[in-house]
C-alpha cells in the first residue's frame, strides 16, 4: 500500500520498518530498484540521463539510482550534477567517490555546457527534506534547472517531491522544480493533496508498508488508491458462471430536464460488469436508451408513480440500487426517494445503495435523512452537495471532516474532485491522486454511478472495495480519454468508450 501521511510520520514508520525487517538497507534498496524499474523502459526515449543530486537521503537515491542504471545499460549516457550550497552536508560527495561516480558541480557554467536536446533529468535534490524559506543559493539553482529543462526540451521527474515544495506547509518556493512527473517512494505526504495541479502524473514505488503497521503506530489509514489496490480488490470474472452470479443493479434516474444523465448512467453500468442492468427512467429516456444501450431493460417511472408500493416490493431481486441521476427535484422524485427510504426501513435487506446528485439535493432538506438508509450505502457528492448535507460552510470541509461525517452517518462517502476521497465508516480512507481538468464536465458524476453501482451488485466485491474499485477505473477511463481528446473536448461518454481498456488491465 502507499499511505498518505503527514511529514512528522515518516521518520516514525521508517524506524518501525527498520525494526520490523531487521534491516536499516531495505527501505532504500526498495526505492532505488523501484525507480530503475520505473525508469528503464523510458531510456532509449532520451539523449541521456541528468542525476541532480541533493546532499541528503533524495540525493543519495539519486545517486545510487543513476549507478545502478550504468552498470546494467553500459551505452544509457549518465551525468550527475551536484546541488549544494557551501553549508550542505558533504555525505554525498564521499559517497559519490567510493562509487567511483563523476560528480560535478552544478552552476550556470556547467549547465550550459548541456546543449543537446531531450534529456531524461531526474530531480534528487531535496524530496521530503524540502522546508521554506529555502537558501538563495539553493533556490537560484532550481531557477537553473528549470531553464535549463525548458531550453533542452527535457523531461523531468522528482523523486518523492519536487525540490522546492514543502510537505509540512505545502506551499512552494517561487523556483520549485517543474517536474512532468513524480515518483513517491514509499508514502505520499498529505500536503501533496492541496496542490493537485503539481502532481498531475505520478507513479508509486511501494516499500511494503502494510495497513497492520499503520495501526500500531497509531497513524491514520489513508492511503492511494493504486492500480496495485486495484489489481488486489477485483476478482477475476470466472468463465464457468452465469450472469445471474455477477448480480444485477437497478438504475433510478432520469428526469425531463436531465434525460441524458440516466443515459450515461446505464451506459456505464453496461459497461462495468452487472449481470443485468435496468433502468427505471421516464417513457421517452427509455426510448432514447434503448438506441444506445439495448441490453438494458427498463421500468418506466410513470408505472411507480401509480403504484410506489408494487414497484418497491419487487426491488429486493436487485443486488445493488443507484438512485438520483439526472433526477431532478420534482415532487414525483420526492415521492420516489421517500417511497425507497420506507422500504429500506421496513426491510431486513442489505442490498448496496448507491446516492447521487439529486437524490442527494432531497435528502439535504431532511434531518437524520442517514437513518433511513442502510450501512451499505455510499454516497457520492461534490463540495456543494456535502456542504447542504452536512450543513457545514465548503470551506471548513476538508479529509478529516469527510472522514468523521463517514463515521458518524456510517455510510461510504465518495468526495469528489481533483483527488476524489473515499471515507469509510471505520475512519480509513482512499485518495484518487489523478486529478483531470477534463471530467470537469456534465455527466462525469452520472458515469461514476454507473459505474461503482454495477461493481456493487457483484455479490464477490463489497461495497468498500466496489466503491474504491470504481473511482480508480472512472479515473483511468478519463486518463485514456484525455490522452486521445484533450481536457477540453473529452466528455463523459469518451470516458465510457475507455472503460472496457481499464477492466481489461486490471484483469490481466
Amino acid at each position: 500500500m502507499i499511505p498518505v501521511i503527514e511529514p512528522s510520520e515518516i521518520k516514525v514508520l521508517e524506524n518501525h520498518l527498520h525494526q520490523k525487517n531487521n534491516d536499516n538497507n531495505l527501505l532504500q534498496t526498495k526505492a532505488v530498484d523501484g525507480v530503475v524499474k520505473l525508469l528503464k523502459p523510458r531510456l532509449s526515449s532520451y539523449s541521456s540521463l541528468i542525476i541532480l543530486v541533493g546532499t541528503g537521503l533524495n540525493g543519495k537515491d539519486g545517486l545510487l539510482v543513476g549507478k545502478k542504471i550504468q552498470d546494467d545499460i553500459a551505452e544509457i549516457q549518465v551525468k550527475f550534477l551536484s546541488i549544494a550550497s557551501s553549508k550542505s552536508s558533504t555525505n554525498n560527495l564521499v559517497l559519490a567517490e567510493s562509487l567511483n561516480i563523476p560528480l560535478e558541480v552544478a552552476d550556470e557554467s556547467s549547465l550550459n555546457k548541456l546543449n543537446k536536446k531531450n534529456y531524461l533529468i531526474i530531480d534528487a535534490i531535496l524530496g521530503i527534506s524540502s522546508r521554506l524559506p529555502m537558501r538563495p543559493q539553493i533556490s537560484e539553482k532550481l531557477k537553473l534547472i528549470n531553464d535549463l529543462k525548458l531550453k533542452t526540451s527535457s523531461y523531468l521527474i522528482s523523486l518523492d517531491l519536487p525540490s522546492g515544495f514543502d510537505p509540512e506547509s505545502g506551499q512552494s518556493d517561487p523556483n520549485t522544480i517543474v517536474a512532468e512527473e513524480v515518483f513517491f517512494l514509499g508514502y505520499q505526504t498529505s500536503q501533496t493533496l492541496s496542490d493537485p495541479a503539481r502532481f498531475i502524473s505520478s507513479q508509486y514505488v511501494d516499500l511494503g508498508v502494510l495497513e497492520q503497521d499503520l495501526s500500531e503506530l497509531n497513524i491514520n489509514n489513508t492511503q492511494v488508491i493504486t492500480a496495485t489496490l486495484a489489481n488486489n480488490i477485483y476478482p477475476k470474472r470466472s468463465d464457468a458462471l452465469h450472469k445471474n452470479r455477477f448480480g444485477s443493479h437497478l438504475i433510478i434516474a432520469g428526469s425531463s430536464k436531465y434525460p441524458g444523465a440516466a443515459i450515461l448512467c446505464a451506459r456505464a453500468s453496461n459497461k462495468s460488469g452487472a449481470g443485468y442492468t435496468t433502468l427505471a427512467s421516464t417513457s421517452r429516456i427509455i426510448e432514447e436508451a434503448v438506441a444506445v444501450t439495448p441490453e438494458v431493460m427498463f421500468i418506466s417511472l410513470t408505472d411507480i408513480k401509480e403504484n410506489t408500493d408494487s414497484f418497491f416490493s419487487k426491488i429486493d431481486k436487485y443486488d445493488s440500487l443507484s438512485i438520483g441521476s439526472g433526477l431532478g427535484t420534482s415532487e414525483l422524485s420526492k415521492i420516489i426517494l421517500s417511497s425507497l427510504e420506507e422500504y429500506l426501513t421496513n426491510s431486513s435487506l442489505d442490498q448496496n445503495i448507491v446516492i447521487d446528485a439529486d437524490a442527494l439535493n432531497i435528502l439535504s432538506e431532511k434531518t437524520y435523512w442517514w437513518e433511513s438508509f442502510p450501512e451499505t450505502t455510499t454516497i457520492t457528492p461534490h463540495l456543494g452537495e456535502i456542504e447542504k448535507l452536512a450543513k457545514i460552510d465548503k470551506k471548513n470541509i476538508n479529509l478529516q471532516v469527510i472522514s468523521s461525517l463517514a463515521k458518524d452517518w456510517k455510510k461510504i462517502i465518495v468526495m469528489k474532485g481533483p483527488n476524489t476521497t473515499v471515507a469509510l465508516a471505520d475512519g480509513s480512507i482512499k485518495v484518487n491522486t489523478k486529478p483531470n481538468g477534463g471530467m470537469s464536465k456534465p455527466g462525469m458524476g452520472d458515469v461514476l454511478t454507473g459505474i461503482i453501482g454495477s461493481l456493487a451488485s457483484n455479490p464477490q466485491i463489497p461495497l468498500s472495495d466496489a466503491t474504491a474499485l470504481g473511482v480508480f477505473i472512472h479515473s483511468m477511463a478519463g486518463k485514456l480519454a484525455r490522452d486521445k481528446y484533450g481536457s477540453t473536448s473529452m466528455t463523459s461518454s469518451d470516458v465510457i468508450s475507455f472503460i472496457p481498456q481499464i477492466f481489461k488491465y486490471i484483469e490481466n
